[in-house]
């Protein structure tokens, strides 16, 4: 069985980044701390191409690749201004 990442998953794990940085005295502990979390979570899941509504999980080997052709695009982007000219 090939191991899944659901949007649930994202939101334990933003759930933990926050506590993290509450005990870490990062962030206080205050009611803000559902926006830092939506945030967190946001985040992680446009890298990964998760969306509550229309893709709920991802397969592990998928999140990869996917992972690795942002990382790519990211790089390649460096390469242009924001004019769209070639900065090489």
């Amino acid at each position: 069985m090939e191991k899944k990442i659901t949007y649930d998953d994202t939101r334990d794990i933003a759930i933990r980044c926050v506590d993290r940085l509450i005990d870490l005295n990062i962030l206080p502990e205050d009611e803000h701390n559902f926006e830092v979390q939506d945030l967190i979570q946001d985040e992680i899941n446009d890298v990964l191409g998760l969306d509550i509504d229309n893709k709920f999980e991802i397969k592990i080997n998928d999140a990869i690749k996917l992972a690795e052709d942002n990382a790519q695009a990211d790089l390649e982007a460096q390469d242009y201004d924001v004019f769209g000219q070639n900065k090489i």
